[in-house]
């Protein structure tokens, strides 16, 4: 508290004597305090100390540890899977530090100029969606084409051509129980072949569909 005093009263009385006043009270009221303390009886006294232990209102004891818990790897995930549900001649596993990338082998072929999937195709397909979709991971499916040009029919190019073939795989899936929210298609026409178009069977290889499972970071 801040004491006003008068500047006629300040030469009776000057601030450092009301200063000394204030702590000889202070210094009283505590002794009067620890006085009545120590007659107080053994079990007062430690009710007492006990009100004023810093013990009562903090928690000293030491928290569990948590450890935190990491995404599943889908690289993992997806063997264990596949290899469960007996795929492995059907799809190969590529593994980059981003994504897992599953490359459809010949149980899942386009015919030339095409964007219908094989009658071999439907077993596999209802099988692959059935592992991705106990997956979280977004999956972008890509379309490839071989390096036939487009004639005739209803695609202006292999561009087109590969984005229907991806866009027929992401149907499939979605049909199968995987989240289409989770479905991205991309084409990439004959640009990214994985073998030279220079014979059928390589054509073959090219006209493909694969499945990019991105890795958690890159869902964000």
């Amino acid at each position: 508290m801040l004491h006003r005093i008068a500047s006629a009263t300040m030469e009776d009385n000057p601030l450092w004597l009301v200063v000394l006043c204030d702590m000889m009270t202070n210094l009283m009221l505590f002794f009067l305090i620890m006085f009545a303390y120590n007659r107080q009886p053994p079990e007062a006294r430690a009710a007492f100390a006990k009100a004023f232990a810093a013990e009562a209102v903090i928690d000293s004891s030491h928290p569990p540890e948590v450890e935190e818990a990491l995404p599943p790897d889908p690289g993992e995930t997806l063997r264990a899977l596949i290899a469960e549900g007996k795929l492995a001649s059907a799809v190969e596993l590529l593994e980059t530090e981003d994504s897992v990338r599953v490359r459809l082998k010949n149980e899942i072929l386009f015919p030339s100029g095409e964007a219908r999937l094989g009658p071999d195709s439907q077993a596999p397909m209802a099988a692959l969606a059935r592992l991705l979709a106990q997956m979280p991971n977004t999956v972008v499916v890509e379309g490839h084409t071989d390096s036939l040009p487009v004639r005739s029919g209803p695609f202006q190019s292999n561009w087109e051509l590969s984005v229907s073939r991806a866009h027929a795989v992401i149907e499939a899936l979605a049909a199968g129980g995987v989240p289409p929210e989770r479905l991205v298609a991309a084409g990439y026409g004959e640009f990214h072949p994985v073998d030279d178009n220079n014979t059928p069977e390589h054509r073959a290889r090219n006209r493909r569909v694969e499945l990019v499972v991105l890795r958690a970071r890159e869902d964000l």
